[in-house]
C-alpha cells in the first residue's frame, strides 16, 4: 500500500436545494449541480464536489425523478479524482474539475523521540519498509498501534502510529502488506436493527435509513419498510469483497408487495452494476446475481432463482463464495452451488438494502423497493463453517471473535 489507510467512520450528509455550492457557471444548490451531472454528463453516481476535492457528491435518483445530493468525504490523506470516480492519495489527484485545498498534501510533521505526548512502546524485533523512507516497526505490547522511524541529516524521528481505535484492527508486519489491516475473523459488517437510529454493531458507524420504520423482527427487532425507503450503508462504499466472503440476512415479504421485483440487497445501483445481489420476484422466487474477475480480466456473471420463497414469514439467505464458487442457503438449506473462479471486485456503491429497481423494471411506475422487513445482516470476509452460519443465522454476532453460544448449533 503506498498510504496508511485510518479506519474512520463516512459522514454522509444530505443536502437540500437552499445550500450554494460555486461552479464555473452560475451558483447552483448540490441538487442542481447533480442534476446537471446526472443528465449531461453519466448518469447517477459519483461526482466532484466543485468547492473541495477533499469530498465529492453521490448523486442519486428518487422514484418520482427528481435527483438528490449527498456530500461524500474522503478519507485523510486523499482527494476526489474525477478520472475514476473514487478519492486517491493526494500526490496522484489533480483535483479536475474542482478546488483544491492548500497545501495539496500536508507536509509530514515529525514527532522526535523525545516527545512527551506519550510514551513511545518499545519496539519489536520485525520491521518492514513503510511508506515514504519510514521503517515500520511492530509495537511491543500492542497489535493495532507501529512504530515509525526516519533518519534525516543524521537526527532519528519516531512516531507512534495507531491504526485504529479498537483493537478489530492491527498491524501486518510482513513484507507484502506492512499496513494496518482489519483482523479476517472480524465481520466486515453487522447490523442488527434492533434500536433506532439503526448503526453497524461493530463501531457505531451511521446507516442512512431515513423513514424507515422498526418493528418486532426474527431475531429482536427489524427494519420496516412500506416500499417507499431504501437503506444505505455508506462505509460498505468501494469495499473490497475478495475471495473469501460470508453475507447473511433475514427477509420477511409483505404479501401485498407481489406485484413487481422488489430488492432485498444489492452492492450496485441502476449505473453500476450489482456484484452481489439478491431480489425477490413476482412469482416468489429469489434471484440471485453475482460477478467475480478472475486474473485474466474475465468476467463471470451468474443468476439463479430459487423457487417457492414464503411472503408473510421469516426466511434467512446466507451467500458463501471461496473463490471457486457461489453456495446460497435459505433456511439453512443449501440450494445451489454455482462455479465462479476469481475475485469479488470493488463497485463504487454503498451497499444498499431494498433499493429502488425502477430502471429494470419500468422506469418511475412502478415501486419497486422493499416491502416488508429485513434483519441481521451480517458480512464476513471469511468463509464460515457450517456451525458458525448456524450461530449467525440464530443472531449470533461477531461469532469468531466472541464465540457466543447460540441455541439450536453444534459442533
Amino acid at each position: 500500500m503506498k498510504y496508511l489507510i485510518v479506519l474512520m467512520a463516512a459522514v454522509q450528509l444530505a443536502y437540500s436545494q437552499t445550500e450554494i455550492i460555486r461552479t464555473q457557471g452560475p451558483t447552483v444548490s448540490p441538487a442542481e449541480f447533480c442534476q446537471q451531472c446526472v443528465e449531461e454528463r453519466n448518469g447517477v453516481g459519483h461526482y466532484e464536489n466543485p468547492d473541495d476535492c477533499r469530498s465529492h457528491f453521490s448523486c442519486q435518483r428518487r422514484d418520482d425523478g427528481t435527483v438528490y445530493a449527498n456530500l461524500m468525504p474522503c478519507s485523510p490523506g486523499t482527494l476526489f479524482e474525477r478520472s475514476v470516480a473514487t478519492c486517491v492519495p493526494c500526490a496522484d489527484a489533480t483535483c479536475d474539475g474542482c478546488a483544491c485545498p492548500d497545501p495539496k498534501c500536508p507536509p509530514l510533521t515529525f514527532v522526535p523521540e523525545s516527545t512527551t505526548t506519550e510514551p513511545m512502546p518499545p519496539k519489536g524485533p520485525q520491521s518492514c519498509e513503510g511508506n515514504d523512507g519510514w521503517r515500520n516497526f511492530e509495537a511491543e505490547g500492542s497489535t493495532n498501534k507501529f512504530v515509525r522511524e526516519m533518519t534525516i541529516n543524521q537526527t532519528l524521528y519516531q512516531e507512534l502510529v495507531y491504526c485504529g481505535p479498537t483493537d478489530d484492527w492491527r498491524f501486518d508486519v510482513s513484507p507484502d502488506v506492512c499496513a494496518c489491516t482489519t483482523l479476517p475473523e472480524n465481520a466486515v459488517l453487522i447490523i442488527p436493527f434492533d434500536a433506532q437510529p439503526f448503526k453497524t454493531y461493530n463501531n457505531g458507524d451511521w446507516v442512512d435509513a431515513k423513514d424507515v420504520g422498526i418493528t418486532a423482527g426474527r431475531v429482536g427487532n427489524a427494519a420496516d419498510m412500506n416500499g417507499t425507503q431504501q437503506i444505505e450503508i455508506p462505509r460498505m462504499d468501494n469495499t473490497y469483497w475478495g475471495t473469501q466472503v460470508t453475507l447473511n440476512i433475514d427477509f420477511n415479504a409483505d404479501p401485498n408487495g407481489n406485484d413487481v421485483k422488489r430488492n432485498v440487497l444489492s452492492t450496485g445501483s441502476c449505473n453500476i452494476p450489482p456484484t452481489i445481489e439478491l431480489n425477490l420476484r413476482e412469482d416468489n422466487t429469489l434471484e440471485c446475481k453475482f460477478r467475480v474477475i478472475d486474473v485474466n480480466g474475465t468476467e463471470t456473471n451468474i443468476v439463479e432463482t430459487i423457487p417457492g420463497i414464503q411472503r408473510g414469514s421469516w426466511n434467512n439467505a446466507q451467500v458463501v463464495f471461496d473463490g471457486l464458487s457461489f453456495r446460497v442457503y435459505l433456511n439453512g438449506q443449501l440450494q445451489f452451488t454455482s462455479v465462479a473462479v476469481g475475485t469479488i471486485p470493488y463497485t463504487l456503491a454503498p451497499l444498499f438494502l431494498g433499493r429502488s429497481l425502477n430502471c429494470e423494471v419500468q422506469e418511475f411506475v412502478s415501486n419497486t423497493r422493499w416491502y416488508g422487513q429485513l434483519d441481521e445482516l451480517q458480512v464476513y470476509q471469511v468463509v464460515l463453517s457450517d456451525y458458525d452460519r448456524c450461530r449467525v443465522r440464530n443472531g449470533g454476532h461477531n461469532v469468531i471473535v466472541e464465540n457466543p453460544d447460540v441455541a439450536g448449533c453444534s459442533q
